[in-house]
C-alpha cells in the first residue's frame, strides 16, 4: 500500500538496519515464540538514506528461505515513485505486484495505482487520485478499480477544510450505478 516517507528525507536522522527480525504471539503457550518467524535481510539504501531494495524471509523450521523482495524507486525530492514486489519460486524471483505514484509540484501524492503481474505484463488493478485545494489540503480521493479495459468509480472521500486548515467534515461515498450515494460522514469540532 501507500507510505508516506517523509522520515526518509536527506535531513533526518535515519536509522539504517541490516535486518529486522519478527516474532510471532504463540496463543497456546501466551509468549512469543523461541525462533523469530521473519526476518528482513539484505537491505540496500541509496545516498539520502532510502531503502531501495530488500528480501523478505521465512523460517521454516531449519533455516531461513526466501519468500519475498521488494524494490523502491524514488524521484529527486526522495518520494516513492514505484514500488515492486516479488515471489521466491524456488530458483528465481517472480514479479507479482506494483505500485507507482504521481506527485504533483508541492510532492502531494495526486495518483496512487496498484498494477498486478500476470506472467508476462503488468494488468491494472486498482487506482487512487487525490485533489488539493491552493493549501495543500487533500480534499477529494478518488477511487477506481480496473474493468472491462477502463478505470470505472466505486467510491470517494470528500474532505472540508476551514479557514485555518483544520479539516472540518469527510464524506465517503459509494457508486451506486452511475451516481454517488452517501455512506457515512464525519463531522470535526
Amino acid at each position: 500500500g501507500y507510505q508516506n516517507n517523509a522520515a526518509f528525507s536527506s535531513n533526518a536522522l535515519v536509522p539504517i538496519y541490516d535486518s529486522i527480525y519478527t516474532w510471532t504471539w504463540d496463543t497456546i503457550i501466551n509468549n512469543w515464540t523461541s525462533h523469530p518467524t521473519g526476518k528482513i535481510c539484505n537491505i540496500l539504501y541509496d545516498n539520502h538514506q532510502n531503502p531501495i531494495s530488500y528480501i523478505n524471509q521465512s523460517w521454516n523450521g531449519n533455516s531461513w528461505i526466501n519468500s519475498g523482495r521488494t524494490d523502491i524507486i524514488y524521484n529527486v525530492n526522495n518520494k516513492m515513485l514505484s514500488v515492486t514486489s516479488q515471489i521466491w519460486n524456488g530458483s528465481a524471483w517472480s514479479n507479482t505486484d506494483r505500485n507507482i505514484t504521481s506527485y504533483d509540484s508541492h510532492d502531494n501524492p495526486t495518483l496512487f495505482t496498484i498494477q498486478q503481474w500476470n506472467g508476462t505484463s503488468w494488468d491494472n488493478n486498482l487506482q487512487i487520485s487525490y485533489s488539493y485545494d491552493s493549501h495543500n489540503n487533500c480534499t477529494l480521493q478518488l477511487s477506481q478499480v480496473w474493468s472491462g479495459g477502463m478505470w470505472s468509480n466505486t467510491s470517494q472521500q470528500l474532505f472540508v477544510f476551514d479557514s485555518n486548515d483544520n479539516e472540518i467534515s469527510s464524506t465517503i461515498q459509494n457508486m451506486n450505478g452511475t451516481s454517488w450515494q452517501n455512506s457515512n460522514q464525519y463531522i470535526y469540532t
